[in-house]
């Protein structure tokens, strides 16, 4: 892993960080000690803010300049944490240009203006409300993008053999990363706010299922769960759990995948005391309940049903006559349907 800046500094200007405007906006950069991710946000992030007035358009951009040799890596790696809507209440939709600017003649320089002896690679991030590169308001999120991902942008660097090799002329490149610049692009007229942390170049993604959770920290790391729900709190993630809650059936053999875990019988907030057993392919008491509370059509129907329920269990020998009583006293108290 090479880290090319995980904020630590707290300095963004004293550390070869710069700001640029654009054609209709403007903003800035600062350092955020507050709002980290989750994973190796250590004490600091930064923080950015971009607009316009509503005018979509090139709004400006910041960046970092530190000569880097990234010989080996195969991924640019970074955390994000997009706000969802800017202060007038607009769901926040913009372009991230992130541009890799490649040394190609080996001076150790990008000059400005541009001396066509350089090269520049770009990819684009697009946020938004539903992504694909970062979701607007889903919090901090971990982009794991392949270098072979970057394609050569002339626009602006126009240089340059027109292949992406960050690698210095000790190691046989022809020039190392310079800067990493981000151009932030509105796509509907709104602000782009967003936290930043750990840039980062690695061998192999951080994020292997391409969920914006990294794997370190991902319940499912081989399936994509941006929501890491994790029903019965086992620590692997539903999507990947063949047993989501946990009561020992597999999902597939299983009637109540996603059954009632409470350690008793509980009806409409009434706790009858008596255990919440499992009582046929993967339900359990409280499952039942509730079917038959779904089903019935008034409170008379409700209160039968459960009766037959707690007859079939107590002839059973499932339940005692006392359980059968403490569950019966809550269903008839309960305001169900």
């Amino acid at each position: 892993e090479l880290v090319f800046d995980d904020m630590e500094h707290g300095n963004p200007f004293g550390s070869g960080w710069f700001t640029f405007g654009g054609a209709v906006g403007g903003g800035g950069i600062d350092p955020n000690f507050v709002d980290l991710p989750p994973l190796l946000g250590g004490s600091a992030s930064l923080q950015t803010g971009w607009g316009s007035g509503g005018v979509p358009g090139f709004f400006g951009g910041f960046g970092r300049t530190n000569p880097t040799d990234t010989f080996s890596t195969t991924h640019f790696n970074f955390w994000i944490n997009p706000d969802a809507v800017d202060f007038a209440g607009r769901q926040q939709d913009y372009l991230l240009e992130i541009n890799l600017q490649d040394d190609d003649n080996g001076d150790g320089a990008i000059p400005f203006p541009p001396d066509g002896q350089d090269d520049e690679f770009q990819y684009n991030c697009v946020v938004s409300p539903t992504g694909p590169c970062a979701v607007s308001g889903g919090g901090w999120q971990l982009v794991s993008i392949p270098l072979t991902a970057f394609f050569d942008d002339n626009s602006f660097h126009f240089g340059g053999n027109g292949v992406l090799d960050l690698v210095s002329p000790t190691r046989g490149g022809n020039g190392e990363l310079i800067n990493i610049v981000y151009s932030v692009i509105g796509n509907s007229g709104s602000d782009a706010t967003f936290r930043t942390d750990y840039w980062a170049f690695t061998t192999g993604t951080l994020d292997g299922d391409g969920d914006r959770v990294p794997d370190a920290i991902d319940n499912c790391p081989f399936d994509a769960n941006a929501d890491q729900a994790d029903f019965d709190g086992d620590g692997l993630g539903d999507v990947c759990d063949p047993d989501d809650d946990g009561d020992g059936v597999p999902d597939g053999d299983d009637q109540c995948a996603l059954s009632d875990l409470s350690a008793s019988v509980v009806i409409d907030g009434c706790d009858s005391g008596v255990g919440n057993l499992q009582v046929a392919d993967g339900c359990n008491i409280g499952d039942e309940i509730a079917e038959i509370a779904a089903g019935a059509g008034n409170h008379g129907a409700f209160v039968s049903g459960a009766a037959a329920l707690t007859n079939a269990l107590n002839q059973a020998g499932r339940i005692t006559g006392a359980e059968k009583g403490a569950i019966m006293s809550c269903a008839a108290g309960a305001s169900i349907p």
